[in-house]
């Protein structure tokens, strides 16, 4: 009767590498269990939720800007008009103002906010032109037509 071959000595290796891998995944595991058990720390009840003064004053600081923004002279007068497809064909008379861009934090002209709100996608167009080039001009009408002496536009439908 012949013996089977007595098998290679690695199997040391390839049991020490189990055992490596279960002890660091279960204390992964534990460590992971642990954290996310822990209850979170309690709230003591107020009139008003905390805040800190750094948000406060950075939020105030904004509302300042804003509302010196609103206060800058304003430029000349400007229409835009906006095609989205699918909606109405629609102009303003923006009156040149300057407007306070939240997200931006910044101070924009009404043709320069105009621009900024194009939408960037689909079949959009924003065009900006000055009610001076375009005497007559209703933008009431619906549709809104298109404007003369255009200084800006945005949107890939331009």
């Amino acid at each position: 009767m012949t013996r089977a071959p007595k098998p290679p000595e690695s199997h040391a290796v390839t049991v020490a590498l189990a055992v490596l891998i279960l002890v660091v995944g279960g204390g992964f595991a534990y460590w992971n269990h642990a954290r996310l058990s822990t209850p979170a720390p309690p709230v003591a009840a107020t009139a008003s939720p905390p805040q800190s003064r750094a948000p406060a004053s950075a939020e105030a600081r904004v509302q300042d800007e804003a509302a010196a923004c609103a206060e800058k002279a304003p430029g000349p007068d400007t229409y835009v008009r906006t095609v989205d497809p699918g909606e109405d064909v629609t102009a303003e008379d923006t009156g040149g103002t300057w407007q306070w861009n939240y997200g931006k934090h910044e101070c924009m002209s009404a043709v320069q906010y105009a621009i900024s709100q194009a939408v960037p996608f689909g079949g959009d167009c924003v065009t900006v032109a000055y009610a001076s080039g375009n005497p007559g001009y209703d933008v009431d009408s619906d549709p809104a037509p298109p404007l003369a002496d255009v200084i800006a536009s945005a949107g890939p439908g331009c």
